[in-house]
């Protein structure tokens, strides 16, 4: 028998009477062993720490003395089973409530108050599928909210914001879902908004109209708000959005979206062909100013030689900056054409009539990007160069700079000189002897 079944055989068998002990992390619980499964369970509690005590007529016992047939109480440990199991045991719904009241849990759990567990029951009980509903809805706020804060163990704060700034609060009980439940046409309003707002989540307007009905349907005297003082209004604040809606359809002119879009796009062409216009000129100059410094150098001119690295480094470095800023401009322009293109989305055959357009732009954005990149990279490889050639041309005397073991440079090079010397004017003697005899 699968352990988790027998787990939820034990807790919810309606022959077993249970109690909450130690503020409820502890509960007592009385069995009938009827199976020797059930004994082999018990065993795996008391090595995985969730089985405290057992007794029999309010006398302790231990595991090898279980006999089939007896009853026997058992203390076991909720913190345990939660940990081992991932089982978790609520006294009440409220309990579970202030737990999870946001986030519908996937653990299995049991609540005490309706003998109802999620792993053995078949039908659900009408206050889970109401708090499903609700954990949808929070899915909903949380998606066209602009910020999430954890306040409590299971209370968030979640802020949204069009026209002015609302804070809701995820507070509710089990008194104010009989109130959601009543709510007209419930399962079509949370059906609509997880459409729409979830599954069709790149559709940007669709959460502003709902923020907007939020607004237009909660008082205006009050930012904090509590996700029950929204349920009594939920069928308004379908009804706001739906009216922002058919505006929003009716006020479509397809020829005059296709018009502005075309517009947008034509100008993000023109500010794109400007920065690659400025790309181009910098590819040009870089080498020529190369050239030119590198043909002026020379070992007699030192200080025409540091004027033109003076002169180059300051060029280098205002090229650099000014590649940087534009790079950022580009970036700026792309997260524009994005949102353009988001835009298009949002309104059916728009974005078929514009799409090579948009891939275009993209295209061209990012060759302008990538040759940003190469003049950075060209700018810094230039400047090394030139200062690496002064260096060449210099006179600096680099023995009093560099030393090997304590010795200037230039006499390890003298020494080896004197050395080859010595062996070319021995190898000559040697010649001579070699040629008298």
């Amino acid at each position: 028998m699968n352990i988790m079944k027998l787990i939820d055989d034990l807790i919810i068998n309606k022959d077993n009477n249970i109690d909450f002990v130690n503020e409820g992390q502890d509960i007592s619980i009385d069995i009938k062993i009827e199976k020797s499964d059930y004994i082999s369970l018990l065993q795996d509690f008391d090595e995985n720490s969730i089985l405290k005590e057992i007794k029999i007529n309010n006398t302790n016992c231990n595991l090898t003395s279980i006999e089939i047939n007896k009853t026997y109480s058992l203390q076991l440990s909720i913190s345990y089973l939660r940990k081992v199991y991932k089982y978790f045991i609520f006294k009440d719904f409220d309990e579970f409530l202030n737990v999870n009241r946001v986030n519908n849990i996937s653990e299995f759990y049991y609540i005490h108050e309706f003998k109802y567990s999620s792993l053995s029951t078949e039908k659900k009980l009408d206050f889970i599928m109401q708090y499903e509903k609700i954990s949808q809805l929070f899915n909903i706020i949380n998606q066209i909210s602009i910020d999430k804060d954890k306040e409590g163990l299971s209370d968030y704060k979640y802020t949204i914001f069009d026209k002015r700034k609302i804070f809701i609060h995820s507070l509710y009980n089990k008194k104010d879902i009989l109130i959601f439940q009543n709510i007209k046409n419930i399962d079509e309003l949370i059906n609509t908004f997880t459409d729409e707002i979830l599954v069709n989540a790149e559709k940007r307007i669709n959460k502003i109209f709902l923020i907007n009905a939020l607004e237009d349907t909660l008082s205006k005297d009050k930012k904090q708000i509590n996700i029950n003082e929204i349920f009594p209004l939920l069928s308004k604040v379908y009804d706001e959005y739906q009216i922002h809606h058919r505006a929003y359809i009716n006020s479509l002119d397809p020829a005059k979206l296709k018009e502005d879009a075309n517009k947008a796009l034509k100008e993000y062409f023109s500010k794109l062909n400007t920065l690659l216009s400025d790309v181009n000129s910098k590819i040009i100059f870089l080498p020529i100013a190369f050239i030119v410094s590198l043909g002026q150098m020379s070992s007699q001119t030192q200080a025409k030689n540091f004027i033109i690295l003076l002169g180059m480094s300051i060029f280098c470095l205002i090229l650099y900056k000014f590649s940087v800023i534009q790079r950022d401009i580009l970036n700026a322009l792309s997260k524009e054409i994005e949102s353009k293109k988001e835009e298009c989305k949002e309104v059916n055959k728009l974005y078929n009539s514009v799409e090579s357009t948009l891939a275009s732009l993209e295209k061209l954005t990012f060759s302008i990007k990538d040759r940003f990149n190469w003049t950075i990279k060209l700018n810094t490889m230039i400047f090394v160069i030139v200062f690496l050639s002064f260096l060449f041309y210099s006179n600096i005397q680099w023995d009093d700079y560099i030393k090997i073991n304590g010795k200037p440079i230039s006499s390890l090079f003298s020494k080896m000189d004197t050395k080859k010397k010595f062996n070319s004017e021995s190898f000559s003697t040697l010649q001579n002897i070699n040629s008298k005899y």
